[in-house]
C-alpha cells in the first residue's frame, strides 16, 4: 500500500472529524513520509478520495494542495504584492525564518533600492525579528564601518573573500555558522559582488543555492534584470536550478506583469502566502481608510507655504496629548530650494526637518541647525526622529514638518508606532501633482501603516485632486486582484 493511503487509514478517526481543510493540509504536510512520496497533486487527491468521502471538500482541497505543496515544491518564482507599509519586509523575514527552520542550505540575498537608509532599515528589522539565527551582511559603501567579519550579528561591508568563505561553510554544514543573509544596495559596485557570489554557487560541487528578494521591484528590477536574469531563469525559460526562490516585493509592481511592459518570469510567478494579522483591516491604515481626511487641492493652488498659512488654525492645533501636528511634505527636488522653503516655514512658527543629499537636518528658529545621522545603534529613520523628538523639549513646542523629495518618497517608514513613550505618528501629509502613479501611491503610503490602535484619531491628506484620483483607482484594483488571492493562479492568470 502506498504511504499516503496507509497514513490516511491509520489516522482516519482523527481526520474524519476535521472541519478545516487548511488544518487538514497542515497536519498532512507535517508527515515527512507523505511529503516525500507526493509526486503530483492528482495522485494525492486520488489517495485522499479513496479513504475519506467528503465531496464538498474536494475543490478546496485541490486548491490547498496545489498551492501549499505542489507549487511550493516545484515553482520557485514568487511575488509579494502588498500595500505600502503593510509588512512587506516582515513577509521577507517570515520566509527567511521558514528557511532557517527547515535548515535550508542557501543564502538569502535582499536587493534594496539604492539608498543606504533602506539597507540599514532592513538589516535592523532582520536583527530584531530573527535574533541569534542569522548573520547579516550589509553591502553599502556609504556605511563607514569596519570591513571585517566579527562576532556581531550584522556585518557592514565585509571582506569579500571572508564573505564567500562564510557562505560556503554554512552551506557545507559547518558547526557554529548562522544562516547568511546579504542586504545589498542596487548599484554597480554591489551588484558585481552579488553576481560573483551567484556565479560561485552555480558550481556543481557546492550543494546549495540562493533565494533572491527584489525589494521595491517596480523600480529596481528593470536595472537589476540585465545582470541577474540568468541566475533566475535559463535561456529556455526554465528556472535556474540553483535559484531556490526569487521574490519580487512591491506595492506598485503592475509594470512588471502587465501585457505590454511586463516580464515573462514575473507573469509566471505566484503570489507568496502572505502572513497577516487576523484583524489587519482593523489596525492597518491607508488613504482609502474611513479615517483618512481628504483635502483636494487644485494643482494651481498647491504651495506648501500657502497651505500652511491658509490653514493656520489646523496646523497650529494642539493635540490631546499636548503635542502639535507632525507633517510630511513633498517639495522641490532641488536641495537648495528645500533649504529656502525650510527657512520660510521656520519663520512662521514650525520646526522643520529636511531629508535630502545633505542628510537629515533639523532647522529651528534663530538659524539653529542640527544634523542627525544613522549609525550602527540607530539604523531606522523613524526611530531616529522619534528618539530625537522625545528627547528635545523644544521640538514638542511647535508643529514639526518633514520636507524632502526623492529621499522620502518610498521605502522609508516615518510612523514609529511603539507602545512606549517613544511613539510618534504623523498627522498630515502634503502631496502635490505627481504624474507617475506608482510614485504617487508610494508617497501617499508614507502615512500608511499598522497604526490604528486605541489612541489613533485620523490623518489629513492635503493632495492635488488628479493625483488623489490616480491613487484611489489603483488601490481599489490592486486590493481586489491581488491582496486576497494567494498561490492558486499565476499573476498573469489573476489579471485576466
Amino acid at each position: 500500500m502506498n504511504s499516503i493511503a496507509f497514513f490516511f487509514q491509520h489516522n482516519y478517526s482523527h481526520f474524519i472529524k476535521m472541519i478545516s481543510t487548511r488544518e487538514l493540509i497542515t497536519q498532512l504536510l507535517q508527515n515527512t513520509t507523505i511529503r516525500n512520496s507526493i509526486k503530483n497533486t492528482d495522485n494525492f487527491v486520488k489517495s485522499y478520495k479513496k479513504v475519506i468521502n467528503k465531496e464538498e471538500l474536494h475543490t478546496d482541497l485541490e486548491k490547498e494542495i496545489d498551492y501549499r505543496l505542489y507549487k511550493q515544491q516545484y515553482n520557485r518564482l514568487w511575488t509579494i504584492f502588498l500595500g505600502c507599509q503593510k509588512t512587506k519586509t516582515f513577509q521577507i523575514i517570515n520566509r527567511i525564518t521558514q528557511l532557517i527552520n527547515k535548515n535550508d542550505k542557501s543564502v538569502s540575498i535582499i536587493m534594496c533600492q539604492n539608498d543606504s537608509s533602506l539597507s540599514l532599515q532592513t538589516s535592523e528589522r532582520l536583527h530584531n525579528l530573527i535574533p541569534n539565527k542569522t548573520k547579516v551582511f550589509v553591502l553599502s559603501s556609504a556605511i563607514n564601518t569596519r570591513p571585517i567579519i566579527d562576532d556581531d550579528s550584522i556585518v557592514y561591508n565585509p571582506d569579500f573573500k571572508l564573505l564567500i568563505s562564510y557562505i560556503i561553510k554554512y552551506i557545507a554544514g559547518k558547526e557554529g555558522y548562522l544562516y547568511p543573509v546579504i542586504v545589498s544596495l542596487s548599484n554597480d559596485t554591489q551588484i558585481t559582488k552579488i553576481t560573483t557570489i551567484l556565479e560561485i554557487l552555480q558550481r556543481p560541487i557546492i550543494d546549495g543555492g540562493y533565494h533572491l528578494f527584489i525589494d521595491e521591484a517596480d523600480i529596481t528590477y528593470e536595472y537589476l534584470r540585465i545582470r541577474l536574469l540568468k541566475y533566475i531563469i535559463n535561456s529556455d525559460d526554465t528556472v535556474n536550478m540553483k535559484n531556490y526562490g526569487t521574490y519580487w516585493v512591491t506595492a506598485t509592481g503592475f509594470n512588471l506583469i502587465n501585457s505590454r511592459t511586463g516580464y515573462n518570469e514575473c507573469k509566471k510567478a505566484h503570489q507568496q502566502d502572505i502572513v497577516l494579522s487576523p484583524n489587519i483591516n482593523e489596525i492597518y491604515f491607508d488613504i482609502t481608510d474611513d479615517k483618512a481626511v481628504i483635502h483636494n487641492i487644485d494643482n494651481n493652488d498647491f504651495d506648501i507655504f500657502s497651505i500652511l498659512s491658509n490653514n493656520n488654525s489646523h496646523f497650529k492645533e494642539q493635540l490631546k496629548d499636548g503635542s502639535y501636528r507632525k507633517i510630511i511634505a513633498i517639495s522641490s527636488r532641488i536641495t537648495e530650494q528645500q533649504e529656502i522653503i525650510a527657512n520660510r516655514i521656520v519663520s512662521i512658527g514650525y520646526n522643520v526637518i529636511t531629508i535630502n543629499t545633505n542628510g537629515i537636518v533639523l532647522h529651528m528658529e534663530n538659524d539653529t541647525k542640527h544634523k542627525w545621522t544613522l549609525d550602527k545603534n540607530i539604523k531606522e529613520v523613524n526611530k531616529l526622529i522619534a528618539i530625537k523628538y522625545h528627547s528635545m523639549t523644544e521640538l514638542k513646542m511647535k508643529p514639526l514638518i518633514i520636507i524632502g523629495n526623492r529621499k522620502i518618497d518610498r521605502g522609508v517608514t516615518f510612523h514609529y508606532p511603539s507602545n512606549d513613550s517613544q511613539r510618534l505618528i504623523f498627522t498630515d501629509i502634503l502631496i502635490p501633482s505627481i504624474q507617475n502613479w506608482r510614485r504617487a501611491i508610494q508617497i501617499a503610503g508614507r502615512c500608511a501603516g499598522i497604526i490604528k490602535d486605541g489612541t489613533f484619531n485620523n490623518i489629513h491628506y492635503w493632495i492635488e485632486t488628479k493625483t488623489y484620483n490616480r491613487i484611489i483607482k489603483y488601490l481599489k484594483y490592486s486590493n481586489e486582484k491581488l491582496e486576497n488571492v494567494y498561490g492558486y493562479k499565476t499573476i498573469e492568470e489573476l489579471l485576466k
